[in-house]
């Protein structure tokens, strides 16, 4: 983790949301850490991020959030995933992002 992000983080851990198993899985791979978590399960797969498969849907990802968001533990959360562009389904193209924040307080 860069040292920008851990001195925003607080010397906290980031709390890192996905829905899908798939997401799931190419997080823990590009985190160099093999496996792929239960839904609504913590799973501390570094030492600095804590990962949180909630399943899909806004209920779950609401639920799993307000299950386990810490905040004496956890000083920033990062919602990512493929944002509905499942095969057959109408969605965002591969390639492209979509963006969106809501802070409430910035600590820089």
């Amino acid at each position: 983790m860069s040292i920008a992000l851990r001195s925003v983080l607080g010397g906290k851990r980031l709390l890192l949301v996905v829905a899908a198993e798939n997401e799931a899985g190419a997080v823990r791979a590009g985190l160099r850490a093999p496996g792929v978590p239960r839904e609504w399960a913590l799973d501390p797969c570094t030492s600095d991020v804590d990962l949180l498969r909630t399943g899909i849907g806004k209920a779950n990802a609401a639920g799993a959030v307000g299950a386990f968001l810490d905040p004496a533990r956890h000083g920033a959360v990062v919602s990512a995933g493929i944002a509905g562009a499942l095969p057959l389904v109408q969605g965002p193209s591969p390639g492209q992002t979509a963006f969106a924040a809501e802070l409430g307080e910035v600590l820089v």
